[in-house]
C-alpha cells in the first residue's frame, strides 16, 4: 500500500501489495477494512488516529458500515479527520484492488488553528515520502 498525500487528499494504491478480501459470511465490510488499513499506515507514519463509525459519532451522516478516521483526541496535534466522499457511489476497496488511486478527504483542526495543522501534516508526509 502506498500513500501520498496533495491538497487535503490522499491518494491510496496498491502497488505490489495484497488485495483485500470481500466480505464473507462473517459479515466483514471491506471497507471498513480498508480503512484499517489506512489507518495502520497513516499511525505508523505518526499521525494516533483511530477508526470510528459514521452512524456513532453523532455529527456526520452516513449508514451503518461507514467509517472514517480522526484523531484519537482532540488536544492531540494534529487533529485531523480522513474519510472517503463517495461511499456512497462505489466500495473503495474495489477500486484498491484493481489497482487504481483510491482518494480520501483529509480535512484539519475544525477547532483551531487549521494553517498549523496542515503545515504539521506536510512534515509528516515529506519525512514518511524522503524515506520511502
Amino acid at each position: 500500500m502506498k500513500i501520498t498525500y496533495k491538497n487535503n487528499s490522499l491518494f491510496i494504491n496498491r502497488n505490489d501489495g495484497p488485495k483485500i478480501r470481500k466480505p464473507g459470511w462473517d459479515g466483514t465490510d471491506p471497507d471498513s477494512t480498508f480503512m484499517h488499513h489506512v489507518k495502520k499506515m497513516l499511525n505508523q507514519m505518526g499521525f494516533s488516529l483511530i477508526k470510528v463509525r459514521i452512524s456513532k459519532d453523532g455529527h456526520m451522516f452516513g449508514n451503518d458500515n461507514t467509517t472514517y478516521l480522526r484523531s484519537k483526541k482532540v488536544s492531540k496535534k494534529p487533529n485531523i479527520m480522513v474519510y472517503d466522499n463517495n461511499y456512497a457511489l462505489r466500495l473503495a476497496v474495489e477500486d484498491y484492488n484493481e489497482g487504481k488511486n483510491v482518494t480520501l478527504t483529509m480535512d484539519f483542526n475544525i477547532f483551531g488553528n487549521q494553517k498549523k495543522c496542515k503545515d504539521m501534516v506536510n512534515k509528516i508526509f515529506q519525512k514518511y515520502q524522503s524515506q520511502s
